[in-house]
């Protein structure tokens, strides 16, 4: 199923100003006919895999890469389903595992302050039972 989103503002700032455009053509990435878009990608994509250094780079990689920077960032499973257009959550679960990071990283912070706190000694302690009989 397509995205009908239009483009983020970063993305589109490319397109308007750094993307080569082909009068008559309306698409940014044109084809070789005249007014059709790319529709094979295999050539630009060695071209790009081989330029970058990763030889074994596959176009469902960047997807993963989006999908775990989302989960890394702290969103919401339901959010990054929806950013990817998976029709079924199971499928987004494997992200999951990729906010783990930032679970660890929030109980070492709280842990750290509990053990500080526990280690100050910043009071008078009075002993309140102190008198009573």
């Amino acid at each position: 199923m397509p995205s009908r989103l239009p483009p983020v503002q970063p993305a589109q700032s490319v397109f308007d100003e750094d993307l080569p455009r082909l009068t008559g053509n309306p698409y940014i990435l044109p084809g070789h006919r005249q007014g059709q878009h790319l529709s094979n990608i295999d050539i630009s994509w060695q071209r790009i895999r081989a330029t970058a250094g990763v030889p074994d780079a596959r176009i469902h990689d960047l997807r993963r890469t989006v999908g775990s920077w989302l989960a890394q960032s702290g969103n919401s499973l339901h959010l990054i389903g929806e950013v990817l257009n998976h029709s079924d959550t199971s499928t987004t679960n494997v992200y999951a595992r990729f906010g783990q990071d930032q679970v660890r990283d929030a109980l070492e912070q709280h842990a750290t302050q509990i053990v500080n706190a526990a280690r100050e000694q910043t009071a008078d302690v009075v002993d309140l039972n102190r008198g009573k009989a």
